[in-house]
C-alpha cells in the first residue's frame, strides 16, 4: 500500500514538473 502511494506521488511529481517545464514560467527549471 505504501509503495503504491509513493509511486503515485512520484508520477504526480513528474507530471507536475513536465507541465511546469512546458509552460513559459518566470524562472526556468534546472534540468
Amino acid at each position: 500500500m505504501r509503495m503504491l502511494l509513493s509511486l503515485v506521488l512520484l508520477l504526480g511529481g513528474l507530471a507536475l514538473a513536465a507541465a511546469f517545464t512546458k509552460q513559459p514560467g518566470p524562472m526556468p527549471w534546472p534540468r
